[in-house]
């Protein structure tokens, strides 16, 4: 009789866990179960046939040769109670299936269908294996169950709705699969509900606020999914509004969803949640009343639940406007621990609907031109913050609106503005540069930026002169383009490209060419050209890394015994160095 006792000791360890957090709801049921199994109604009497054959069909359809545990699996009927994870008792004289307790099993596919034929099963675990597919619509049909457990599995499709006829549930946990489409309303049916476990799945849309009349839903977990809003029938309450309605939580875990608003002083009437239990991190959710942040800091796991919200950014201004374009600037947000931007919206109506313009690059970019607007027109505009999906939440998630700003368009047409001069000269690595860039055709005083590209190294554009100076620092061909904004915003560019030549000097040494009879490691090489010096001893060759040997020198012309430490079939740069001045470097092939 022990045996039977300990079969459902995956589900007793729990909620003697969960006791301690304060759940001690679930004790009665926990020596129901214990009375249930254990008592002194079980006999050796067969299960009804279809029992079997559900057994049967898990064992097979969950590829049962291959469970870490399957004692006494598939022996022959009436040996049911002594298979493994199977708890039998029974009700009027028969034996029924109580409870399966399969959990970190290795069982592997999908849950059959058959499992609906399980028709008194009370307790159903197969959580930390790998099944897949979709939760069977039959398993609904078991209007006994009273505990549900498949998390850490693989599988998928939506909740079946028909769950909510299982009005004798207190325990649901499907955490940690793979799960998509809508809470299903029919939740709210589950008058004994304890324990409703969703998190780590990809469930959108809102969360029925029926779940509130749930008198006694202590735990909601549904972090780490894609919910945006608490629904009550056709309309979505404010987030976190609706859940001041449930006023017997003891944890709540909403985090790393993509829920948006502002949280209400309601909230204070969950005096039930625990302290340091709960968690709405890496969300987009605010609140003005120090009350309520005090609050929910206490509640928050770790005690800081606001410094992870994306908000929507403040100090929103316009800057510059012409008759199609307008410049909004605002404060950058403090949350920038995670890449992401802010996107700017627009409409023709105070209020909305908003029309999408563009994102920044990232947080820290806190102005955005908007362009392409309609001449002498008013457009309202909001910006939202956007964070981008990180370790700590797979979604994009974006604020409320920030504050709504109004602007009108101008009605003056811009002119074309065109830069001068149309080309600039080379530069030279060394020499200072400077070089006036004008514009005409605008209005008032110009601003000039370079918008495209960057001018060549060394070189710095003023904004007010149009003076571009400096001296290079790197040779090459720079390509970059310059405008020119005017007073009333108006702008053209124009595309430069400017050469650079890398520092060349009528002092330095020239190697015109490398005579070598046989180019081998430890042989003669002739180097000709001009620049060196007749002493050799102030002439430096290089092949490469390394240095060679001067025996003759002229200013024409320099003989050298190749470094031996050079391999067969290397190509190295040859350069000759008189004082502070080096050759351009000459390719030489050892042979």
């Amino acid at each position: 009789m022990l045996a039977e006792c300990f079969q459902i000791n995956f589900f007793l360890g729990e909620l003697d866990e969960m006791s301690n957090k304060g759940k001690t709801g679930f004790l009665d049921l926990c020596a129901l179960v214990v009375s249930v199994a254990c008592g002194a109604t079980i006999c050796d009497a067969a299960i009804p046939q279809s029992e079997r054959e559900a057994l049967i069909r898990l064992y097979e359809s969950t590829n049962g040769s291959e469970w870490i545990r399957s004692t006494n699996w598939l022996r022959e009927s009436g040996t049911e109670k002594d298979w493994y994870g199977v708890v039998v008792y029974s009700v009027g004289g028969q034996d029924h299936v109580s409870a399966i307790g399969l959990a970190v099993n290795g069982l592997r596919g999908p849950v059959p269908s058959e499992i609906g034929d399980l028709s008194k099963l009370k307790v159903l675990n197969l959580a930390g294996n790998r099944l897949t597919g979709a939760i069977p619509v039959q398993l609904t049909s078991i209007s006994t169950l009273w505990v549900l457990e498949l998390q850490n599995n693989f599988l998928e499709g939506g909740i079946p709705s028909e769950i909510g006829a299982l009005t004798d549930l207190a325990l649901v946990d499907l955490s940690y699969n793979q799960l998509s489409g809508n809470i299903p309303a029919s939740l709210g049916n589950l008058s004994k509900l304890a324990t409703l476990s969703l998190g780590f799945n990809r469930l959108s849309g809102n969360v029925p606020l029926v779940l509130a009349a749930i008198p006694d839903l202590h735990f909601l977990q549904l972090q780490n999914n894609q919910l945006g809003g608490i629904a009550s029938g056709a309309h979505t309450v404010p987030i976190l509004a609706g859940l001041a309605a449930f006023s017997n939580l003891i944890e709540l875990n909403v985090s790393s969803n993509r829920l948006v608003g502002e949280v209400p002083p309601e909230i204070l009437g969950l005096v039930n949640l625990l302290d340091d239990y709960s968690d709405l991190r890496w969300n987009a959710l605010y609140t003005h009343d120090d009350s309520v942040r005090t609050f929910l800091n206490t509640k928050q796991k770790g005690g800081d639940w606001d410094s992870t919200q994306t908000l929507a950014p403040t100090g929103l201004s316009v800057g510059a406007m012409t008759s199609s374009t307008v410049q909004l600037a605002w404060d950058p947000v403090s949350y920038l621990a995670n890449q992401g931007g802010y996107s700017v919206y627009y409409s023709r109506t105070s209020g909305g609907p908003y029309a999408y313009f563009g994102t920044t690059s990232s947080k820290a970019v806190a102005s955005m031109t908007v362009t392409g607007l309609s001449q002498s027109s008013t457009y309202y505009l909001v910006v939202r913050t956007r964070t981008d999906p990180h370790s700590s939440n797979s979604n994009v998630v974006e604020s409320d609106n920030s504050s709504e700003v109004s602007v009108t368009t101008s009605s003056y047409i811009c002119p074309p503005i065109t830069l001068g001069p149309g080309s600039l000269p080379e530069g030279q690595v060394g020499t200072p540069y400077a070089q006036i860039l004008s514009a005409a055709g605008g209005i008032g005083s110009y601003a000039f930026t370079v918008t495209q590209g960057h001018s060549p190294d060394g070189l710095s554009l003023d904004p007010a002169t149009g003076v571009l100076s400096g001296t290079p620092t790197a040779s090459g061909v720079y390509d970059f383009a310059v405008t020119a904004t005017d007073s009333l915003g108006c702008t053209g560019s124009q595309v430069y490209a400017v050469s650079v030549h890398g520092g060349e000097c009528a002092s330095c040494p020239i190697i015109s060419r490398i005579k070598s009879r046989r180019a081998k490691p430890g042989t003669p090489a002739t180097l000709v050209g001009s620049g060196f010096s007749k002493a050799a001893k102030q002439n430096r060759v290089t092949f490469g890394q390394y240095s060679a040997k001067i025996t003759k020198a002229k200013p024409t012309k320099l003989t050298v015994i190749i470094p031996r430490k050079l391999k067969k079939g290397q190509v190295v740069d040859v350069t000759v160095t008189v004082g502070v001045n080096t050759s351009a470097p000459e390719p030489f092939v050892v042979k």
